[in-house]
């Protein structure tokens, strides 16, 4: 795989923990970029890590949403600007936006990896698709919402926004938001149950590998499509 320079452009604190960091990828990367949750790989003083990219696919600049763990992480988030890290092109599959016309669907995303499906969300908002769309966000309490200005536009725009809240003190509706106590899962199945996710939903998840898994299980019983960016 190849490794080009990449320079840090931009960078923002959008909430619950987490920066919106915007790196210039080399010109001959931009066209490698061409589904929503494509990764690319980073690297800098001795660390490696993957990143889901966070904006809309052909941008000339490339959006992370990035939580400081330490290593890469920790340098995008503090590193001045102009400062530069070696990056590889977009890869894997992602999120064939085109899929969304097939059918009723749904994204479900827990914490951080709320960026894999950024750009996702604001093709569909941005298309006039939001009125049929519903997502899942797992998180721990209100206060911890990330980005919580574009969800909000995103709720205006027709969108279902349903919070997962495994804080059950927290659990409160917050218009526009839903607000549900515990995980994704809990709240898909309810939903299935409900009538609110017909049966041949296709279902977008990005998030730990053990709530992935367990929607994965999940989706023959429920009778939806499970879709992942790997």
């Amino acid at each position: 795989m190849e490794l080009l320079s990449a320079e840090l452009v931009a960078r923002c604190d959008v909430g619950g923990g987490l920066v919106l960091v915007e790196i210039e990828p080399a010109a001959s990367m931009v066209s490698s970029y061409v589904h929503p949750g494509q990764v690319v790989k980073l690297v800098a003083e001795g660390h490696t890590s993957y990143f889901a990219l966070a904006g809309r696919p052909g941008a000339t600049r490339w959006k992370l949403l990035v939580r400081d763990a330490g290593g890469i992480s920790r340098a995008l988030v503090t590193a001045p600007l102009g400062a530069r890290f070696t990056m590889s092109a977009a890869s894997y599959a992602g999120m064939p936006y085109a899929q969304v016309d097939q059918g009723p669907f749904a994204i479900a995303v827990v914490g951080s990896a709320l960026g894999a499906v950024r750009g996702l969300l604001h093709a569909v908002a941005e298309d006039g698709k939001a009125g049929r769309t519903t997502l899942y966000f797992g998180i721990r309490t209100h206060e911890a919402l990330p980005l919580e200005q574009e969800l909000a536009a995103f709720a205006a725009g027709g969108m279902r926004v349903v919070l997962c809240l495994s804080d059950v003190s927290t659990a409160d509706p917050r218009p526009p938001f839903e607000a549900r106590v515990g995980l994704v899962q809990g709240a898909i199945t309810a939903d299935h149950v409900g009538g609110l996710l017909p049966p041949g939903t296709r279902l977008y998840v990005a998030g730990p590998s053990a709530m992935m898994a367990e929607l994965r299980a999940l989706g023959p019983e429920l009778s939806l499509e499970v879709l992942t960016n790997g």
